[in-house]
């Protein structure tokens, strides 16, 4: 609860997604799933899967979004693979 707009975030590629998945949910009216895999701001890659969830006051119009995100032990342990993969690459290139 940061107060502040999703897709201000940075990178910008994930903040120019999070507004294309968004939109198709709002046009589409139906959940969307999805996994993915973006690099985070100290550059090692994060993944996850969730599901978008359309939300109506009036039974018609899309007016909220409920996003669920998996953070199952399976995923937070590929978490902290990427994690250890970039920082061992890191290593290596430092080695090198």
């Amino acid at each position: 609860m940061t107060n502040k707009c999703p897709y201000s975030l940075r990178p910008q590629d994930l903040a120019d997604q999070l507004l294309t998945d968004h939109t198709k949910v709002v046009n589409s009216k139906k959940p969307l799933c999805g996994h993915y895999i973006f690099e985070t701001f100290d550059h090692y890659k994060l993944t996850h899967s969730m599901i978008r969830l359309p939300l109506s006051n009036d039974g018609m119009t899309v007016t909220n979004i409920v996003i669920a995100t998996d953070y199952s032990q399976t995923s937070l342990q590929m978490i902290n693979k990427f994690r250890q993969d970039y920082q061992e690459g890191l290593r290596r290139r430092a080695i090198a």
